[in-house]
Order: C-alpha cells, then sequence, then structure tokens
C-alpha cells in the first residue's frame, strides 16, 4: 500500500511573488490571504505577491509563510484531494502542519504566529546572534565543536538537525564566529544563514515564556491525521502535548532528520512539500532516497504527483475513494456556525467514513459499490451542512462520479 505524507516549510523558504499563482488558481486559496491580512492587521497577500523588502522581519515572513502554505494546502485538496497518513512541519512549518490536519483554527493559527514572530523579534532586540549550516560531519562534531566555544551567558548549540550530514547551529554572533573559525581551521565546510535571529536557542526564552500565556486559553483539537512533532520527532498524543511543546520548540532543536527515519520506518512512499520552495523535499532526497519526494510548488513535481496518484500503481490503494471523498469534506470552508448542526451534519459523517477507510485499508479490498454510494452520502451530508453552494456540490459529484467509474 502507498502512504503519503504532507511536509510544511519554515522561515527562509519564502520568496517575492510567491502566492501569485495560488490567488489566480483556486478561490479557497485566495480567501486565504484575504482572511490572514484580516486576522493579523497585516497586508499578508501583498507581502506575498508584491513586497519584498517587508519579508525580511521575523513577524511578516512568518505571517506570509503559514498564509502561503496552507493555501497551497487549498490547492492540493481540490487538485489531489488524498489525506495523508502523517505531516510534519520544519519550526514554523509545524504550525502549518497542524493547521492544515486541523488542529488549530486558521484564524487563531495567524493570530498566534502574530505574536510568536513579535515575541522572537522583541526577545532579540540588544541580542546580536546568528545561524550557519554546517556540512559534510556528523550532529556529534557539531556538538563538540558548540561546546568547545560556549560560555554559560555566551552561546551556540545546534538549532536544526536537518540530515545525518547537515546541522545547523544558532546563538550569540561572538560565540557563532569563534565556532566558524574553528571549523575553518579544521577545513568543515559552513554556510552562514541571512538572519540575525538566532532561531531555536535559548537567547529565546523570553518568547517562550510568553507564547505559553499565549496556548493557555487557544482552542486545539487532535489533528485529522499524525502530525510529527519538532519536539521529539514522534506523532502528537495529545491536546496537551500540542499546548506544551509548541512553546518549546522556540528554544529547542528541530529534530528534523529523526523525523525523516521516522517516516521510513512507518513505510511512507510518497511525500510531498506543501509551501514555498523545495527545502524539504531536497533534503529528503538527500537523507531518504527510499521515498519519493515532490514539491508542490514546482510545476514539473505537480504533474508527477497527479500522474503518480492516478496511476494503477496507486489506484491499489484500497481506501483512494473513501480518502478523495474525505478530503473534499475537510477542504471545503464552513459556513455553518451552529454547534449542534455541525456535530450531526459534518462530525458523525465524516467519522463514518474514517471507520470505513480504516475497515478496507486493514482488510486488503476496495470498496463495493453500495459502500461507495454510503460515501458520496456522507459527503453531501457534510457538503450541505457546511453550507457549500449546490451547483458546486453537482460539480464535485460530476468528478467522484466518474473516479468511481474508473
Amino acid at each position: 500500500m502507498n502512504k503519503l505524507a504532507l511536509l510544511f516549510p519554515g522561515q527562509g523558504s519564502q520568496y517575492t511573488g510567491m502566492g501569485k499563482e495560488w490567488i489566480g488558481s483556486c478561490r479557497e486559496a485566495a480567501l486565504v490571504y484575504e482572511e490572514a491580512s484580516d486576522w493579523s492587521g497585516v497586508d499578508v497577500k501583498k507581502l506575498c505577491t508584491e513586497e519584498a523588502a517587508a519579508l525580511g522581519g521575523s513577524r511578516n515572513t512568518q505571517l506570509a509563510v503559514l498564509a502561503n502554505s496552507v493555501a497551497m494546502f487549498k490547492v492540493y485538496e481540490e487538485r489531489v484531494g488524498i489525506q495523508p497518513a502523517v505531516s510534519a512541519g520544519h519550526s514554523l512549518g509545524e504550525y502549518s502542519a497542524l493547521t492544515c490536519a486541523g488542529a488549530l483554527d486558521f484564524s487563531d493559527a495567524i493570530r498566534l504566529i502574530a505574536r510568536r514572530g513579535q515575541f522572537m523579534e522583541e526577545a532579540c532586540a540588544e541580542v546580536e546572534g546568528g545561524m550557519a549550516a554546517v556540512t559534510g560531519v556528523s550532529p556529534g562534531v557539531v556538538e563538540e565543536l558548540c561546546a568547545l566555544v560556549s560560555e554559560p551567558d555566551q552561546f551556540v548549540h545546534p538549532s536544526n538537525y536537518n540530515t545525518d550530514h547537515q546541522t545547523v547551529i544558532s546563538g550569540h554572533k561572538k560565540k557563532l564566529e569563534e565556532a566558524l573559525g574553528v571549523l575553518d581551521r579544521r577545513g568543515i565546510q559552513y554556510k552562514r544563514l541571512p538572519v540575525s535571529l538566532p532561531a531555536h536557542s535559548r537567547i529565546l526564552l523570553p518568547a517562550r515564556d510568553r507564547l505559553v500565556e499565549e496556548l493557555q486559553s487557544l482552542n486545539i483539537r487532535m489533528p485529522k491525521w499524525e502530525v510529527v512533532s519538532n519536539l521529539k520527532a514522534s506523532p502528537y498524543g495529545s491536546v496537551d502535548e500540542i499546548r506544551q511543546s509548541l512553546p518549546e520548540q522556540i528554544v529547542s532543536p528541530v529534530l528534523w532528520s529523526s523525523t525523516m527515519r521516522l517516516l521510513q520506518s512507518s513505510r511512507i512512499t510518497v511525500a510531498v512539500e506543501i509551501g514555498p520552495k523545495t527545502v524539504l523535499r531536497n533534503l529528503l532526497r538527500q537523507s531518504t532516497p527510499g521515498i519519493r519526494s515532490l514539491a508542490f510548488d514546482v510545476v514539473e513535481d505537480r504533474t508527477l504527483l497527479l500522474q503518480y496518484m492516478s496511476s494503477d500503481l496507486y489506484r491499489q490503494n484500497d481506501a483512494h475513494f473513501i480518502s478523495l471523498c474525505m478530503g473534499i469534506a475537510v477542504s471545503v470552508r464552513n459556513r455553518n456556525y451552529n454547534q449542534e448542526e455541525y456535530e450531526e451534519g459534518v462530525i458523525i459523517p465524516y467519522s463514518e467514513m474514517s471507520k470505513m477507510k480504516r475497515m478496507y485499508e486493514a482488510g486488503g479490498y476496495s470498496p463495493e459499490v453500495a459502500d461507495r454510494d454510503k460515501v458520496l452520502e456522507y459527503l453531501v451530508q457534510i457538503l450541505e451542512t457546511k453550507r457549500y453552494p449546490h451547483d458546486q456540490i453537482r460539480r464535485r459529484l460530476r468528478t467522484l462520479t466518474a473516479e468511481r467509474r474508473a
């Protein structure tokens, strides 16, 4: 069976005009930028389509990358519609992963990221810091180097364990320069990163403490599929764990190489990067070549993804049809805020579809025609409860009917 993972990039992947294509190709994606602007008080749409200079600040950059990733996910849902087995995000990308999996409302995620960026900037306002990517040596060598030059009040330490041969270090600029000097003398390759904010370092402890307060009253749910924590490189097991881990993530290293090993041990066969550029796709290709890795931001990769997903190989996925229906159910924006109606018309039928999907995955055979008809009934109930326009419901059903005959 083919298993799909979605990966969400973090700060540093942004580029000028990264939202233009999505705004012009998908109504749901276009709404993401408008809503992000309304909820943050920042013109996120302009950040993602026009302004390059304004992307330099941490707060604006984080807002733009989050919005762009969520908008791209809307396009993914519309064009592909396959629910992943698992998702993971790199640093800021973890918020994108949690939002797309339904653990965070987009409005809450935008407000939270606006505060997170602000807290990080303020924590570093009087501190000169920096980051660098060290390549060609093991993480253990990098850890020893950091310990060699660090002092209690001036330090540098690993911030991102990206692969077994790439580790990013972060900390006070003085100690960073000392560490780079040692690397020069030892002939070890590195690259300074164009940032002044020392992400995932203990310098950001004040930001962590303030974020704890922000998360106390936030409505968080368990994600619809597994989301891997940066802090432990394992899927979240509870809402409390999410609430506790997100603040700690600011001052702790991203365990990305361990996350990729988790995907491999989980028998993931396809991983798709949802967000700007191709950083995570490239890291995965370097570290885990057994997983087919694609970037949704690349036209050629999108073509390959659609071809792969529609091929006979992928159609052998027992729950493919149910996954399509579940993807549509999740992707459609809710316009019904009656909690009782939402529970009866969305939560319950979606749970039934999920049960059927698990049954077919366990049984190793494809849904019977009668069962597919039942799944379609559940889908219509969900779309009508969400007050999705009836002409759009008919269009969705025509597409799925053709899929059922395929």
